[in-house]
């Protein structure tokens, strides 16, 4: 069992004019856990952060495509289990269920200039992967996501580790 977390926070500008008076900050915390017991292995993570004195700087960026948003969030469940191994050799299928929102608040804005929450949305994860060595890994994988469905995809992914 392996269970951690974090916490990251820090000014946005980076002592640059971001077009505020006001030192807005980023705030991200996360937390997760792992079991592994032969070849099973169960993870889940959640993760939420956020912007502080976001109405000032959607106001001074009014305009933006993208507004910053107050707070979003995210987690994530996964499964896994090798069903084949030889050597240096596995076989690894996993399915993984997230849900997350990109902008789950948004600060108020004048009439015309905010942005509306969005709404939260989920994916279903399912594919294998292919260890070459314990260090190196070949993942493939199929993403359905339930509301951007224009999204659905397929991945291929090269995974090196090094110490």
């Amino acid at each position: 069992i392996n269970v951690g977390g974090s916490v990251f926070t820090g000014e946005v500008g980076q002592n640059q004019d971001v077009g505020v008076s006001a030192s807005p900050r980023f705030t991200l915390w996360e937390s997760h856990a792992r079991y592994t017991r032969g070849p099973l292995q169960l993870q889940a993570l959640y993760a939420h952060g956020g912007f502080s004195d976001t109405a000032a700087l959607n106001l001074a960026n009014a305009g933006a495509l993208t507004p910053i948003p107050k707070a979003f969030y995210g987690w994530y469940a996964q499964g896994a289990y090798r069903v084949w191994r030889s050597g240096d050799y596995a076989l690894t299928p996993f399915v993984r269920f997230e849900r997350f929102n990109t902008g789950s608040e948004y600060a108020n804005q004048p009439a015309g200039f905010g942005a509306a929450d969005r709404l939260t949305e989920t994916a279903l994860t399912w594919g294998a992967s292919v260890f070459i060595t314990p260090n190196v890994v070949l993942k493939a994988d199929y993403q359905h996501y339930r509301r951007a469905s224009e999204d659905n995809r397929f991945n291929l992914g090269l995974g090196l580790q090094f110490y």
